[in-house]
This record gives C-alpha cells, structure tokens and sequence, in this order.
C-alpha cells in the first residue's frame, strides 16, 4: 500500500479531532497541541508522498519540480532510507497505531466487523432521514435554504434526496438552519463519509460519541416518543431507562443498546466499537487505571464483567 494512502488517513482522524474540539470551545493549549500534531502529519505525509513517488520511478529532478525546490534540496529535505523513521517516530507521538488489515481492505464500520460500504450507506440514508425530519419541522423553503447555504436550490434538493452528502461545515449550517444540533449528527455523517476511527477514543470523546449515535437514529427515525420505542423494541425495555439513553445519562450493557439501535431502525454492527470504547474505559476506570476526575456513564452490572459484542477486539493500545 502507498504510505502517503495510509497517512492522509491519520491526517482524516487529527483533522476531525481538531474540528471537534474546536466546536467543544476547548481550552487554547489544547486547540495549538492539536494544531501541531495536524501540521507535523501534513510533514510526514509530504515525506511519504515523496517516497510514493520515488518507489514508482519518480527523479529528485521530478520530486524537486513537485515541490518547488531545486534537486538538491529535495534530497536533503526527504533522504533515502529516512521516511520510514520519521513515520514510525510520527506514528508513537500521535498514538495513532497501525492495525494488522488497515488500508489492504474495504474500510470496516465503527466495530471493525461490518462492511465499510454497508455501514456507509446505511449512516447516508440516516443523515438523510434526519435532515427531511428535520425540514419536515421547520418547514423552510428550500429556496431559502440555498439562499443561507450558498449554493443552488437544486444542490438542496439532492442533499434531501440523498444524492450528495454536504461537507460537514455545510451541513452544520443546515442542521442549525433547521433547528437542529449539528453534533447529533456527527457521527453519523462521518460513517457515511467512510471515516473508520484507527484508536480508540478517550473515555469522554466514546461517550459523546455513542450518544451522538442514538441521538441521530432517534431524529431519524422521526423522533418517536419513549412509549413508541418501546413497542418497537423486540426486547422489553424500561421506559425511563429508554430516556435515561437518548438523554446520555446511561451506557447499558451492549444487549440493552443494540436492542434500542434495532428499534430505532439502526443496524448495531456499525456501532459496537463505540460501546466497547465506553465499556473499556469504566473497566479501566473501575481498575483505577483511568483518568480522574471525569463524569462516567452509569454501567450495568452486566457491562461491568465484560460483556462485549461479538466480533474482533480492537486494539487497546
């Protein structure tokens, strides 16, 4: 595989990060160390473009003029034999691990087990969904939409259709247009946009996550009250525990969130990582591994002696 392919993926999960944060108003020392971990990435995919290029018969005469810079600079700048030390060192700084099968197979769902073409468009459809309940709502004419948007009426007209799925920084826009919580969507959109995350994520980030999750199928599936979700579900749920839930107050075990997935037409293969994300972060936590002072989820019992769903364990780097 080309090493620039699997950098710019990293480049991908720092870029989101970055973004995530910067929607959270974090602290400015932690937008700049993300910032620097995002522009070293973009030096070592530079480093690893470079190589691409020369393992393919590329010149330095060819390299320099891609660059901008004479011959002899590009070869002090990009050495034979040193891109493969500069990724590995940018690999340990950015925790951002290799995995045995990344980038020699179609990208997985949140889990690593279902089909990454699958769980993509399962997540457009469920952006699309949320978006036409959404504009079912509010009711703002889509001539007006593509006023605020920028864009033609009848580019609207084929995100409501589903036929294109907007940048994030254009569908924050809608959504707000709309009424709507952009970050009730995030996940969702980026499923559909094919981003497999390479790590697990800290312990606050899986949680907002997962609820980002339930929040977007519930808008979805047209915002059924708890009593509907209820009925739909195949296995009995508490009504206050449903609420508890949506409202991100409680992470139960995986058997109580994939029912609540399946009722709210989701399919929770594309989703199980993130409850292992969770559950591995209180087991840690309750081991007095993790980090203190953050709010946890309330677990079940059940989640608390490891109850996981099936398929590969993810790495716990």
């Amino acid at each position: 595989m080309r090493l620039g392919k699997s950098v710019a993926r990293d480049l991908v999960v720092l870029a989101l990060r970055l973004s995530a944060a910067e929607e959270e108003e974090r602290d400015l020392n932690d937008l700049l160390k993300l910032a620097r971990s995002l522009s070293r990435g973009v030096e070592a995919f530079q480093a690893a473009a470079v190589q691409d290029a020369r393992d393919e018969g590329a010149t330095w005469g060819d390299v320099a003029q891609a660059a901008a810079l004479g011959s002899a600079t590009a070869r002090a700048r990009w050495p034979a034999g040193d891109v493969t030390r500069r990724l590995k060192k940018w690999e340990a700084e950015m925790d951002l691990p290799r995995t045995p099968d990344r980038g020699h197979k179609e990208s997985a769902g949140l889990d690593g087990t279902a089909s990454g073409a699958d769980a993509a468009a399962r997540a457009r459809e469920g952006v699309r969904r949320a978006l036409a309940q959404l504009h079912e709502v509010k009711g703002t004419p889509q001539s007006d939409l593509s006023q605020v948007l920028e864009v033609s009426t009848s580019y609207v007209s084929r995100i409501f259709s589903g036929e294109r799925l907007p940048d994030w920084r254009l569908l924050c826009t809608l959504v707000e247009t709309l009424g709507g919580e952009p970050a009730d969507l995030r996940v969702l959109w980026e499923v559909a946009k094919g981003f497999t995350p390479p790590r697990r994520w800290p312990r606050e980030e899986a949680m907002t996550r997962l609820h980002s999750v339930l929040r977007g199928l519930h808008i979805a599936a047209g915002r059924p009250a708890v009593a509907v979700i209820r009925q739909r579900a195949d296995v009995a749920l508490a009504e206050d525990l449903i609420e508890r839930m949506l409202s991100g107050r409680e992470v139960p075990d995986w058997e109580t969130v994939s029912v609540l997935i399946k009722a709210l037409n989701g399919h929770p293969e594309d989703f199980a990582g993130l409850w292992q994300d969770v559950d591995y972060n209180v087991l840690i936590a309750s081991d007095g591994g993790g980090s203190t002072g953050a709010v946890m989820p309330v677990t079940s019992r059940r989640a608390r002696r490891g109850r996981r769903p099936g398929g590969p364990e993810r790495s716990r780097r």
